[in-house]
């Protein structure tokens, strides 16, 4: 029960704090997930460039993938701002079988896929679990990821909509 971290909230249910996570509260988050997600750890390759300063990022993204030994592939922000498409080539060169990211991302990933991208160009195909959250997920939004994603291999049911708080880790 001894505080692992102290997690950083947005200030979405009031205002921001550091609220307190136990070791209890990273392991059984970890646990949680690993199952929700179905991961193995002998398959899975998790590609991320979420930052390490949000629980996504930190927990879901770093600490969680450490735990269990799962392969990660971590890029910073700053990479996929500099080059989004990064993260395609990232997904296709690895085998990524797992992301997440914020909505914003998503739309992002999807302009530049239709505008700087070949058919082909990357085999987005090995997606099964592509998380949408830390923001409001719009559906036009991945509707258009998948429409933008389609040639790529990119499937529909990969895409996960999810919402969590840092008050409870992820």
């Amino acid at each position: 029960d001894d505080v692992a971290l102290l997690q950083l909230t947005s200030g979405s249910t009031g205002s921001p704090k550091a609220v307190r996570i136990s070791h209890r509260n990273v392991v059984s988050n970890a646990e949680a997930m690993f199952v929700g997600a179905d991961v193995d750890v002998e398959s899975d390759v998790i590609v991320s460039w979420l930052p390490c300063f949000h629980d996504m990022g930190m927990t879901g993204y770093l600490t969680v993938p450490m735990y269990y030994g799962a392969e990660l592939v971590k890029i910073t922000p700053m990479d996929f701002l500099r080059d989004t498409l990064l993260w395609a080539r990232l997904i296709d060169k690895y085998k990524g079988t797992m992301t997440a990211a914020p909505n914003f991302a998503y739309n992002l990933f999807a302009k530049r896929l239709r505008r700087q991208a070949r058919p082909g160009e990357f085999d987005l195909s090995s997606l099964r679990w592509a998380l949408s959250g830390a923001e409001q997920v719009d559906p036009l939004d991945v509707e258009d990821l998948c429409e933008a994603g389609a040639p790529f291999g990119l499937r529909r049911e990969a895409i996960i909509p999810a919402y969590g708080m840092a008050e409870t880790t992820v």
